[in-house]
């Protein structure tokens, strides 16, 4: 009997994870990518002749849910799809394993030892998509970038660490909503709060602060906010000042400045700049 096509085909040792492509590669696409004098063809909100909007994959918003579906050599024929908000912390995608499984090879069945085989698979497998979501997102956004100008020579950012990728998801997913808002020192080219966006709950705000020295960064910012409408403010300036004008600021309006769940430093790398941008996110943190 021909089965469906999976996502992940698993036998109770090995693991083999397939792309299935429902996200789409935009690099193998083509109406955005800029010519060699720079213009960029991010055709964002354009018509076609009849009226339609016409359908560009590099503003595609990123899906909420990650999803598999995996059988166990033992028994083939039984197939179990779990799907979960991207967002999601590792031990309640583990729950939601545990409890698809548990009833797809429970002991009623007699195959008690394929219910941790099938949790470790289904975790493995959620944690690969997140990774693939990531880097797809991540080209994106530098695609649009060189899109936007050919010549940016970028500083080194996040995405070029897997396990700080991994690391800062964690905290954020960990949190969930009780995560209000994250404030980050050093924006760059976005990647950190990409990946903020993409693994916080989404009623989670990020502030970030940035020097803007990089022409860049405006245009990554551009990019996040499309994507994320309404989750992402990043001001502009060094930090030793804007930091303490923000907290000033935010208590003339009488609002609570002390408001950030998660404080990350990675802007001034000198010890006493980032010394002052820790000093100075103290005000900031929640209590």
């Amino acid at each position: 009997m021909e089965g469906p096509a999976w996502e992940v085909l698993a036998t109770s040792a090995t693991v083999q994870y397939f792309h299935t492509g429902h996200l789409t590669d935009v690099l193998s696409s083509s109406p955005w990518v800029a010519p060699s004098g720079g213009e960029s063809h991010d055709n964002k909100g354009a018509e076609n002749s009849d009226g339609s909007t016409v359908s560009n994959p590099l503003f595609e918003s990123p899906p909420e849910e990650v999803s598999v579906s995996l059988y166990l050599e033992s028994d083939p024929e039984t197939l179990v799809v779990v799907a979960v908000p991207r967002w999601l912390s590792d031990g309640e995608i583990w729950e939601a394993a545990f409890g698809t499984c548990s009833k797809a090879f429970g002991p009623f069945q007699g195959i008690l030892v394929n219910v941790n085989d099938c949790v470790d698979l289904v975790t493995s497998a959620i944690k690969a998509k997140r990774v693939d979501l990531f880097n797809i997102m991540s080209r994106r956004l530098t695609a649009y970038l060189r899109s936007v100008s050919p010549s940016y020579n970028f500083e080194g950012h996040t995405g070029g660490f897997p396990r700080k990728v991994e690391a800062l998801g964690a905290v954020s997913r960990d949190g969930g909503d009780r995560v209000k808002k994250i404030c980050e020192v050093g924006f760059n080219a976005g990647h950190s709060s990409l990946n903020w966006l993409l693994h916080s709950h989404p009623s989670t705000k990020i502030l970030a602060f940035d020097l803007g020295e990089h022409e860049y960064m405006r245009h990554a910012l551009d990019f996040l906010q499309a994507m994320f409408p309404g989750r992402l403010e990043v001001l502009i300036g060094d930090s030793s000042v804007t930091i303490p004008a923000y907290v000033v600021a935010e208590a003339a309006a009488g609002r609570e400045p002390q408001g950030c769940n998660i404080l990350f430093v990675d802007g001034d790398h000198s010890e006493d700049g980032a010394y002052a941008d820790l000093v100075n996110f103290r005000a900031m943190a929640s209590r």
